[in-house]
């Protein structure tokens, strides 16, 4: 990465952000221009999900022996790197678009690049994962504990109420902040912290703004193919690269009058860690986590 490209983006809203029509119409001239390369690729990635089903279900069927569980742990590895090695092929036709990147010259960009693509997807969901529980199921449980423990049902009720309320704004508010996590990292070759660190920084100062474009692209391309659907089934195949390239123009639009240093903005990276790593403790210690909890319920 140059100088430029090793950044997060501390600079104000300069710049008003594209309208939702406009936003819409720039996405679907993208989509358009690079159609048959990015169906194709959507394509095969629907194809390596059945193929890859067939044994999954013919193992469960047979049953679960030492050789059918290694086999069937080998072909869901292979699964995995297929969807992420399509995903990402896809991602680099879209940011590539001006390139004209084609079919084959997408999949050798993606291929080295895949399994630092899969670690940014578990780290960024590692942070999701620790943003909702500790943001909003603890402190909602907690309350919802007390409350049955000391018998005052209203307490446990506003504690369940409570947790739902802060589940849904925390899932709000790192969905959006995280949103251009993956065009960082195919635009910039950034690692998978710089990644979310920038993306964090991009939505700094217009969160609400990137909200609403996000939402309401997502909800209005979601209703029409909703709706083509029940005349052409296989038309949602279609829907996932269109929308790519619609959230592709935002990060387009919010990058334009930002330069991007990740590494000056040591807050928003130690919160990052911390988020990540506590992800990983909760991930890994879920079950013991639940079973106690089970027996305190119980107890109770």
């Amino acid at each position: 990465m140059d100088s430029e490209t090793e950044t997060i983006l501390d600079t104000p809203n300069n710049m008003m952000l594209p309208g939702i029509v406009t936003l819409i119409k720039t996405g679907f001239n993208l989509y358009v221009k690079r159609f048959w390369v990015l169906t194709s690729i959507s394509a095969l990635q629907l194809i390596s999900i059945i193929i890859f089903a067939i044994p999954a279900v013919s193992f469960g069927v047979t049953g679960m022996g030492v050789t059918t569980i290694t086999i069937l742990l080998i072909t869901i590895a292979v699964w995995v790197w297929l969807y992420f090695w399509f995903t990402l092929a896809s991602l680099e036709v879209i940011r590539g678009h001006m390139e004209k990147i084609g079919f084959k010259r997408a999949f050798q960009l993606a291929n080295p690049n895949t399994i630092q693509f899969i670690w940014l997807f578990l780290i960024t969901l590692s942070v999701y994962i620790s943003s909702v529980v500790i943001g909003a199921l603890i402190p909602g449980m907690a309350i919802a504990g007390i409350g049955m423990a000391s018998g005052l049902t209203v307490l446990t009720v506003i504690g369940i109420i409570t947790s739902f309320v802060l589940w849904v704004s925390v899932a709000i508010l790192v969905l959006v902040c995280l949103v251009f996590v993956y065009w960082v990292f195919v635009d910039k070759d950034a690692r998978a912290m710089d990644a979310l660190v920038a993306s964090v920084g991009l939505v700094r100062g217009r969160f609400w703004a990137v909200l609403w474009r996000i939402v309401a692209t997502v909800f209005l391309i979601s209703v029409v193919f909703d709706i083509l659907s029940i005349f052409i089934g296989p038309i949602v195949l279609l829907f996932t690269p269109f929308l790519l390239s619609v959230v592709y123009m935002v990060y387009e639009a919010v990058k334009t009058d930002r330069v991007i240093q990740p590494e000056k903005d040591k807050i928003a990276r130690n919160i990052l860690t911390i988020l990540a790593w506590s992800g990983l403790v909760i991930v890994l210690f879920a079950p013991i986590i639940m079973m106690t909890m089970a027996l305190s319920v119980s107890v109770l």
